[in-house]
């Protein structure tokens, strides 16, 4: 009788962070269903991240120690040496060996686990670069979600990055701008856009309570909004709620910047985060979805996976015109300064939702065709 194969996910966030599910998440319930043994190593916690209320999931995940849920082992490790973004804590060499000072010592736990060999590591989270040279693997595969040249504290992970690029079996990225870090043509590099969990965002749902005293329209925002990543255009949503007064603009997902400036304008609703199962119900009584993004190096090679959940969920899209996005021709309105954006949010509203389009889109980008793809590039 063969014993299952073992596979261990270095990623960013979590495995039991309540508020979002990435793609290695998918991944890793999809492998664990199919029965293999699943780990899961997510970003380090050391004593600068304890004064930063951003760092919560994580602090509570390293309390815990090895848990197992849904099936999946996962670990925080907790570092003395903190890989940070103050010199000299952000340097090549500690993202690097950071890892190395972990209490207790990281081998320590991969081995009495029995996950110091395995048949396949999955890194998305560069900054657990250790990994890959103190676990012995059959197969590395390397997802690139984002491109780190878009976020100035991370330069020199790119260092890291190019270093796992040369290790790596297979190289998986998730828009097409991603495939510049494959200048030589590289045959193992694979396009594997982000994705959407069908069954999880189809279906009724009841009246979020927040949505009582907030009425339609509503205009709906599902994501992070975290210092450093540049994503979100935050002068852009405050015009909006000006130029279209009777409409609300509801923000649902987890913060780390001031929002003082847009909280005072009486139709911004800022609920903060929500769990993962609760997200489906805001968005099925929601009337638009948007994605007010700026243009720059991290939009421009996203794949943002609130498109596919919008349109799972029936939801009309009002987006700002993001190259990845616009190549995939999916079923929404691209916008480009507040005027386009105000006008298209009223045509939305005014078509309805539930299109047929929104949906079969959505079908076509599923996790588990996406898991298909990444087993056959593996050859698993």
């Amino acid at each position: 009788m063969h014993s299952p194969k073992k596979i261990l996910f270095a990623s960013v966030h979590p495995w039991d962070t309540q508020f979002l599910r990435a793609g290695d998440h998918h991944y890793a319930e999809l492998f664990a269903r199919e029965g293999y043994e699943v780990c899961w190593i997510s970003n380090h916690v050391s004593l600068p991240h304890f004064i930063r209320k951003h760092y919560y999931s994580w602090i509570q995940s390293a309390l815990k120690g090895a848990h197992t849920t849904r099936s999946v082992l996962s670990y925080t490790p907790f570092t003395l040496l903190p890989f940070v973004r103050i010199p000299p804590f952000n340097s090549v060499w500690v993202g690097k060996h950071h890892l190395r000072f972990a209490i207790p010592p990281l081998h320590t736990f991969l081995k009495s686990h029995g996950f110091h060999e395995v048949d396949i590591l999955v890194m998305s989270n560069v900054s657990l670069f250790y990994l890959s040279h103190a676990v012995a693997w059959k197969k590395f595969a390397l997802r690139i979600t984002d491109d780190l040249a878009g976020i100035p504290a991370a330069q020199n992970m790119l260092s890291l990055q190019e270093s796992l690029i040369q290790k790596a079996d297979s190289v998986f990225v998730t828009s097409r701008e991603l495939m510049k870090y494959n200048p030589r043509h590289q045959k193992n590099f694979r396009y594997l856009p982000n994705a959407v969990d069908l069954d999880h965002f189809k279906g009724a749902r009841s009246l979020p309570a927040e949505y009582a005293t907030i009425p339609s329209p509503r205009v709906l925002y599902v994501g992070s909004l975290f210092e450093g990543v540049d994503r979100v255009d935050l002068n852009l949503i405050s015009v909006l709620a000006r130029t279209l007064p009777s409409y609300n603009f509801v923000f649902v997902g987890p913060t780390s910047i001031s929002l003082s400036h847009i909280k005072k304008q009486h139709n911004i609703h800022i609920l903060g985060p929500r769990r993962y199962e609760d997200i489906p119900a805001y968005m099925k009584h929601a009337d638009v979805a948007i994605i007010p993004f700026k243009e720059n190096i991290l939009t421009k090679a996203m794949s943002a996976m609130k498109l596919f959940q919008y349109l799972a969920a029936g939801l009309p899209v009002v987006s700002s015109r993001m190259q990845e996005l616009a190549a995939m021709n999916p079923p929404v309105s691209f916008a480009t300064g507040y005027k386009e954006f105000a006008a298209a949010i009223e045509n939305a509203y005014r078509g309805g939702k539930d299109y047929p389009e929104f949906f079969a889109f959505a079908e076509k980008n599923s996790w588990a065709d996406r898991y298909k793809s990444m087993k056959e590039a593996l050859g698993i």
